[in-house]
């Protein structure tokens, strides 16, 4: 059976991009990762630092060198309008920058970086946000910064944003690298960076298995095509092929017939094949019966409802009905 696609952002600065070494922490993530049966893709706009016998799926990244919370802030909404699938993982190392001599405001930086975290969230509502604390510098004037300004109450932003059912946990780089694999005092060497992605992999494991998390699946986002002969659905996470497959779990009213369902490759977006639709009319499509494709099978929690509009305009674009799912609430 194929497995289904893990797609990871790794996010941050030049630590994210790997200053001074192919790859930098990604090309760790990726080995390990693999070599516990997870089919690894990462996402980003950026294409740079690579490491060796590096193919399309392992290039990506938004490793920003010399950037700060703001910058990032400030551009990830249209970053990730780019993407051609949402990231499951988004691994946050970001606020180096914030403490250098290009920084100001050190005091507020907890404060942008949580903003940061609420932001990824509601953009990304269903993956999971790793965020860690910063590595230590060598100069003391901007460790000094990091040790008393911000390392000190990122667990605790994180633990605030669990508490409102978002998807975030904490990883403790700082203590996971110690200087000595820092050989410039601020980018890691070879070693750092290994054992960055070591560290990222092990808390990946901890929240998702390479078939997915365990939450149950849910729509995220359904639209009926401009030409009423087809339906998109689109899941939270991967779904099993035997469940699509199983007709009766998708239904439409006044006698709309589903003709095929095809499951893409990424095992989360469902094309239903229909006929019947009038233009001008209103129909009702109803999912149940969907489960992931864990080991436990985890069941779409109920019956999904959704109303598809079809326009009497049909020059309209592509997707005459778009409808997106709120985010989920009461999550830890």
């Amino acid at each position: 059976m194929t497995i289904a696609t893990t797609y990871i952002l790794p996010l941050g600065d030049s630590i994210t991009q790997g200053s001074g070494v192919p790859g930098g922490y990604r090309k760790s993530l990726y080995q390990n990762l693999s070599a516990s049966g997870y089919n690894v893709t990462f996402v980003g706009t950026k294409n740079t630092n690579c490491f060796t016998t590096c193919s399309l799926n392992m290039m990506m990244h938004e490793g920003h060198g010399g950037k700060n919370i703001s910058f990032i802030n400030e551009n990830i909404k249209d970053w990730m309008k780019g993407y051609e699938n949402e990231p499951d993982i988004i691994l946050l190392h970001i606020g180096t920058n914030d403490f250098g001599y290009k920084g100001s405001k050190y005091e507020k930086a907890i404060n942008r970086w949580g903003a940061l975290i609420g932001k990824l969230t509601k953009l990304a509502p269903y993956a999971h946000v790793i965020a860690s604390n910063l590595l230590e510098r060598r100069l003391e004037q901007y460790n000094d910064r990091i040790e008393t300004l911000f390392n000190p109450f990122v667990e605790g932003v994180i633990e605030k944003h669990a508490k409102y059912g978002h998807k975030v946990s904490f990883l403790d780089m700082n203590s996971l690298v110690p200087l000595e694999h820092i050989p410039d005092g601020l980018h890691p060497g070879e070693e750092g960076y290994k054992l960055m992605g070591n560290g990222w992999a092990s808390s990946i494991k901890a929240i998702t298995s390479p078939e997915g998390d365990y939450y149950p699946p849910e729509v995220s986002k359904v639209f009926l095509w401009n030409n009423l002969s087809y339906v998109s659905i689109f899941f939270s996470k991967p779904v099993s092929d035997e469940s699509v497959k199983n007709q009766t779990n998708f239904y439409i009213n006044k006698n709309i017939s589903i003709d095929s369902i095809e499951l893409d490759d990424s095992k989360r977006n469902i094309i239903l094949k229909v006929h019947g639709m009038t233009r001008g009319d209103t129909y009702i499509l109803k999912v149940k019966g969907i489960t992931d494709r864990t080991e436990e099978n985890l069941l779409l929690t109920a019956v999904s409802s959704f109303t598809l509009n079809a326009c009497i305009d049909s020059k309209k674009t592509f997707g005459v009905t778009i409808l997106k799912v709120k985010s989920p609430v009461g999550r830890v």
